[in-house]
C-alpha cells in the first residue's frame, strides 16, 4: 500500500495517508522506546534512506534531540543513529552515496554510515562552518536539502536580526566546501521559510510561514520569482513536498491541514491530519517497494 507519512510538530507519532483518498490510515509509528523528554517531543521530518529504513528527526524544546531509524515497511522501531543531533527542524539529508549527514550540538556537519549511524568523519568542522555564518551574523541551521548531485542547500535562520530573518546557503557535495549564499538574508520574502525543496524546472520552492505562501526562486541565481502557490486558508505554510502524481503537497500546522496544489500552483482542495497529530510539519511518500519520487 502506498502512504504519505507527515511529521508531527508535537505529537509522537507519525501519520499515515491513503495516497488515493489520503484518507487517515494509522499511526505509521509511534516513537522509539525510550526518547528523550518524551512528554515535549514531536516527530518531525521523516527521510527515506536508500537502505529500505525511514529515518525520523525527535525534536524537543530542548537540545535533546536525536535521529532514530525504523523500518519502513511497518514502522517498528529499529535504532537511535545520533544522539544530540543539535537544533533545528529538519538538518540532516542522507545523501546520494546513502550516508546520513547531521548537525551536532558543537556546530559541526557530521558524516554516519546510515546502518549503525556510527561517525565516518566531520565533513564540515564547526570552525569553518562557523565563520561562513559568522559572516552573515550568527545563525543556526533550520533545513537541510540537496540540490541534485552537486549541491547541499542549508537554510539558516539569524538570531541576531531577529527571529524571521533567514537566507539560503549553497556547499558542494563532495568536498562540504561552502561556495555562496544562494538567497540572502536582504530578499524579505524568504524571511521565516520553514522548508524548501528543488522541484521542477531544478527551481527552489519556499513555504513562507507569515504570509502563506509557496514561493519560486531561481535555481542557479537565487533570484526570486514569482508566487508559485497561494490560497485564502493556507495560513502558516510548513513543509512542502513535490508528489509521484505531480503536485504540490503543503502542511499548515496552525490548522492540521494538508493543501493540494497542481504543477502549475492551481489549488486542488485540502485534508485534514488527526488531532492526535497536532501540527503537520513534513512529509515522504513510501510504498513496497519505494515510491519514486520526482528528482529535479
Amino acid at each position: 500500500m502506498d502512504y504519505l507519512l507527515i511529521g508531527s510538530m508535537l505529537g509522537r507519532n507519525i501519520s499515515a495517508h491513503d495516497t488515493t483518498t489520503f484518507a487517515y490510515i494509522t499511526p505509521f509509528l509511534v516513537g522509539s522506546p525510550s526518547p528523550p523528554n518524551a512528554s515535549k517531543a514531536g516527530y518531525s521530518c521523516p527521510v527515506l534512506g536508500h537502505n529500505g529504513r525511514l529515518y525520523v528527526k525527535l525534536n524537543n524544546e530542548i537540545s535533546a534531540t536525536q535521529i532514530e531509524s525504523y523500518d519502513r515497511k511497518t514502522g517498528n522501531f529499529i535504532s537511535t543513529c545520533v544522539k544530540a543531533s543539535g537544533m533545528g527542524a529538519c538538518n540532516f539529508l542522507i545523501n546520494n552515496e546513502g550516508e546520513l549527514l547531521a548537525f551536532d550540538l558543537n556546530g559541526n556537519i557530521n558524516r554516519h554510515h546510515a546502518d549503525s549511524g556510527s561517525l565516518i568523519d566531520v565533513y564540515v568542522k564547526n570552525t569553518y562552518l562557523k565563520e561562513t555564518l559568522e559572516k552573515y551574523d550568527s545563525a543556526y541551521p533550520l533545513t537541510m536539502r540537496l540540490q541534485s548531485d552537486q549541491y547541499i542547500l542549508i537554510s539558516v535562520i539569524y538570531n541576531g536580526i531577529g527571529a524571521d530573518a533567514q537566507a539560503l546557503l549553497r556547499f558542494d557535495q563532495r568536498t562540504g566546501k561552502f561556495l555562496d549564499v544562494l538567497i540572502p538574508k536582504t530578499d524579505l520574502n524568504y524571511h521565516l521559510s520553514l522548508d524548501f525543496i528543488v522541484g521542477p524546472g531544478h527551481h527552489i520552492f519556499a513555504t513562507n510561514f507569515n504570509t502563506g505562501q509557496v514561493l519560486r526562486y531561481d535555481r542557479s541565481s537565487g533570484s526570486f520569482l514569482s508566487v508559485f502557490a497561494s490560497h485564502p486558508s493556507l495560513i502558516h505554510p510548513h513543509g512542502l513536498i513535490f508528489g509521484p502524481d505531480g503536485n504540490l503537497y503543503v502542511t499548515d500546522p496552525s490548522q492540521n491541514v494538508v493543501f493540494r496544489f497542481n504543477h502549475s500552483g492551481v489549488f486542488l482542495g485540502s485534508f485534514t491530519t488527526p488531532p492526535a497529530f497536532a501540527g503537520p510539519t513534513y512529509m515522504v511518500f513510501v510504498n513496497n517497494p519505494p515510491s519514486v519520487i520526482p528528482i529535479f
